[in-house]
């Protein structure tokens, strides 16, 4: 079992709400077992003038201010989700009696924007997630605090903009009012939960956050990746593979929240906000049912039909 600094639990009372979280380093990591690594330790050399972070990518405190900015306006994700759930079906009767637009180039563009955001996203935090686990232990990003496991460097920054970038996803919601296509409750309730769940995890500065950016950008970058190609006329056959994938990302989400859950009451000072493994672990099952309804309408029930007919 992994031993952890006594200064390593957060202080998350509002008394320190509005000041940046910052924490003296260990002098001597090694005598704890581990030591927080470095993103540069977890990629090859030979790769570093290929894929090496950029210079604006290297900041000790880009996460911290970018935290700092969500703890300021907390209020910002219920406000735009609040207009959000209010502009969708307005948007929706406007354009019921409207030509639908077609937006062919304009979605090519988007969907390969997000592709290669989410891959390059990927790119900063796996690596950084793999080296880390392999080095000091699977409960290390489960326990150890952001400003000392994954805040500082590439993988925080690409962590903090994981976080804002479920703000400009709401674009999606656009695209399908404008398309007249169907705004189904899956697609809504996804955008609208996982932005305020992004958005308060990152003002406390859950630990495991880098789990579910990880994966989030693995997923997506697969995913727009398929839209990208379906949206230029190249519709891949392997639709079934995202959604398993999807499916996949919830069951372990809900694994890692249960696993922080547990170590948060037998590892001696882990770091994590208990309320916040709350709303994780609904959020997932939410999603985990809602992603199982689709699989089995679109590719069990919707794919018998489809057989009958042929």
């Amino acid at each position: 079992m992994i031993e952890l600094p006594f200064d390593n639990i957060m202080d998350r009372s509002p008394e320190v709400w509005t000041q940046m979280w910052t924490r003296e380093e260990v002098i001597n990591q090694s005598s704890y077992g581990f030591t927080d690594p470095l993103y540069t330790e977890a990629l090859p050399e030979w790769t570093m003038p290929y894929i090496g972070p950029a210079a604006w990518e290297d900041s000790e405190t880009a996460l911290a201010k970018m935290t700092m900015f969500m703890r300021h306006y907390w209020w910002l994700s219920y406000v735009v989700i609040g207009l959000y759930l209010i502009a969708v079906p307005t948007g929706q009767h406007v354009m019921k009696n409207r030509q639908a637009f077609k937006l062919k180039k304009p979605l090519a563009l988007w969907n390969l924007f997000l592709a290669v955001f989410s891959f390059t996203g990927m790119l900063r935090t796996l690596p950084h997630l793999l080296n880390g686990t392999f080095t000091n232990g699977p409960l290390y990003f489960v326990c150890r605090n952001v400003g000392a496991s994954y805040g500082p460097g590439p993988t925080g920054i690409w962590v903090g903009l994981f976080i804002f970038s479920k703000y400009i996803e709401l674009t999606d919601t656009a695209f399908l009012v404008l398309r007249k296509r169907n705004v189904n409750f899956l697609h809504w309730f996804h955008h609208a939960t996982v932005l305020l769940y992004c958005w308060h995890a990152g003002a406390y500065e859950q630990p495991t956050g880098i789990f579910f950016a990880t994966m989030n950008y693995m997923v997506h970058s697969i995913m727009y990746f398929y839209y990208f190609l379906s949206s230029v006329g190249h519709k891949p056959r392997w639709g079934l593979t995202v959604t398993i994938l999807q499916i996949a990302q919830m069951l372990i989400g809900m694994f890692v929240v249960a696993i922080h859950y547990y170590a948060l009451r037998t590892v001696p000072r882990c770091d994590g906000a208990t309320q916040d493994l709350s709303a994780a672990f609904l959020m997932y099952t939410a999603y985990l049912i809602l992603f199982a309804q689709f699989f089995v309408g679109r590719y069990v029930s919707g794919g018998s039909k489809k057989a009958k007919k042929e």
